[in-house]
């Protein structure tokens, strides 16, 4: 009887073990089936690559083999732990955290991770919008990997690497939506759910880039009426991945007990409303500014980018003229185009007319889509003379990303030098008194006015000093990337019995600008702030002449 059990037990074994070899048999075919499509991919488009990767590291070079810290990296380096980006609404981030950067304030690998999967994603979109010829392939693709506006988020190692996952995540999206069919592109919502999850700006790119290719097809269509039913399926792609999004986010939220979510304090639907009018036009003004290439978006001017678009709309108007399409649905289409042109930036609206830069992580895959779709509609010697000027274009990108990550570094440079005089007066002032200091205050904020070497732009060339209107925190957390640990913000509910002294304090860098008062250090960089006001009186239940000015 043992031995028939053992007899049994061998043959099930056996079997089991069959069937396990035979599952990994599929998968060794299935990855060498890959492996041998990569191969073939990068035969035939090698070249691409490695123009595509020489134009990324022309762009993000110098923050690629550097570590320049930005806003936020002197919280994520000590204190930030990863569950803040589920309070953030960026589960996908709490979980590449968790997965595969758990320390991302480092040099390179951030950044490198992020910028791969970008040139991924420009390679999928490059086949998905069946762009075959070689001089179209490099000026989108060119455009699309080096737009500048990607500058203001690869600036943030805590976040760059997310990022281009993210955009890798946007392409693979679309890609799946076409090559599948039937219930199977709803697949596509996988990838684009957890894009939204990442950065909320990459629903933006994931609306755009799938209409660029509705765009696409259309102009291609020898129809003479829009496929409705392709339309329906894209819509239920990005509503679903949107919803997938939101429950996920829900169920982050109920596990760790929180109910923040970052992004809605940007969002002011009722300010839209009592003044339109305001908002339409900051809008409009960040629409001008992004589009003509201004120096306050790109640091110094892009003077081709605007052209280039000019030429483009051209393109895109004469491919609808010799479209089958009827008039109503060119005139639809048409207006798709320029929407998908508006539609990164149109988000100001429901932001009172302030878009971040950094929020507008479409950018590149509309500028390029759009490029690529007016490129179609001119002979060669028209793309020839469309992809010289992309080339002097991308070029202008490159000097953009440059000088703003230069601007990003001199002014750490700046406040490193800055610190290092604080901590020495701070040391002065304990030795002067006696006795060691548990605090520390700030009064004012440090305001370096911008240069031409040290351009200003959200973070670029901002300094530790003057954000937030002079956060303690956020000074506290710099000093700390500089060694200096002995002192912490002074609890808000003592800050107003320091405002008298500080009141009468010199500004910096005058002798008595930095003065020890009992267990606290006060440093004056200038008058109280508005943020530091409020932040001071919201702990004040009576009325003190402090509130009242």
């Amino acid at each position: 009887m043992f031995v028939s059990q053992r007899m049994r037990f061998g043959r099930l074994f056996n079997h089991h073990l069959q069937g396990m070899k035979k599952i990994w048999g599929n998968v060794g075919q299935w990855i060498g089936s890959q492996g041998a499509m990569l191969s073939d991919y990068l035969k035939e488009h090698g070249l691409l690559v490695a123009l595509l990767s020489g134009v990324a590291i022309a762009a993000y070079g110098f923050e690629l083999f550097n570590l320049n810290l930005t806003i936020d990296e002197e919280l994520h380096g000590f204190a930030y732990h990863d569950t803040m980006w589920i309070a953030q609404g960026r589960w996908g981030m709490f979980l590449l955290n968790r997965l595969l950067i758990p320390y991302p304030t480092i040099p390179f690998v951030p950044l490198f991770v992020a910028l791969v999967f970008h040139v991924a994603a420009v390679l999928i979109l490059l086949g998905v919008w069946g762009v075959a010829s070689k001089l179209e392939q490099v000026a989108v693709g060119s455009i699309a990997v080096s737009f500048p506006t990607m500058a203001y988020l690869y600036t943030f190692n805590t976040l760059n690497y997310g990022i281009g996952i993210g955009l890798f995540l946007t392409a693979l999206s679309l890609l799946l939506f076409t090559r599948l069919s039937g219930l199977r592109q709803l697949l596509a919502a996988i990838p684009g759910t957890l894009s939204i999850s990442i950065y909320h700006g990459l629903f933006v790119a994931l609306v755009c880039v799938y209409v660029v290719q509705l765009v696409c097809v259309e102009l291609q269509s020898r129809k003479r009426s829009i496929d409705l039913r392709n339309l329906l399926k894209i819509v239920s792609i990005l509503g679903l991945s949107a919803a997938t999004y939101y429950v996920v986010q829900k169920l982050f939220l109920l596990a760790s007990a929180s109910g923040i979510v970052y992004i809605d304090q940007f969002f002011d639907i009722n300010f839209a409303r009592e003044h339109f009018d305001v908002v339409l036009k900051r809008t409009l003004s960040v629409v001008r500014k992004v589009y003509m290439g201004s120096p306050a978006v790109y640091g110094s001017r892009v003077t081709f980018l605007a052209p280039i678009l000019v030429v483009a709309a051209i393109g895109v108007l004469g491919a609808l003229r010799s479209s089958s399409l009827a008039a109503w649905n060119k005139l639809l289409i048409g207006l798709a185009a320029v929407g998908f042109l508006l539609l990164p930036l149109s988000v100001g609206l429901l932001m009172r007319g302030e878009v971040a830069i950094r929020f507008l992580v479409a950018l590149p895959f509309v500028v390029a889509g759009f490029v690529m779709l007016g490129m179609r509609a001119y002979s060669r010697n028209g793309q020839m003379l469309i992809g010289i000027a992309a080339g002097v274009c991308v070029f202008q990108f490159v000097l953009s990303t440059n000088y703003l990550f230069s601007a990003s570094h001199l002014a750490l440079q700046a406040d490193r030098v800055l610190g290092a005089m604080l901590m020495a007066r701070i040391e002065e002032a304990q030795e002067s008194t006696g006795g060691e200091s548990k605090y520390f205050e700030v009064i004012g904020y440090f305001q370096r006015a911008p240069t031409k070497l040290i351009p200003k732009s959200e973070t670029f060339g901002a300094s530790f000093f003057e954000w937030d209107q002079g956060n303690p925190y956020r000074i506290g957390g710099f000093l700390r990337t500089l060694g200096y640990e002995g002192l912490s913000p002074l609890p808000r509910e003592r800050r107003l019995q320091f405002t008298a002294v500080g009141d009468s304090m010199p500004l910096w860098p005058r002798k008595g600008s930095i003065a020890k008062v009992g267990d606290t250090v006060l440093i004056k960089f200038g008058n109280y702030s508005t943020v530091q006001r409020q932040s001071i009186c919201e702990q004040v239940h009576a009325k003190e002449p402090f509130c009242e000015q």
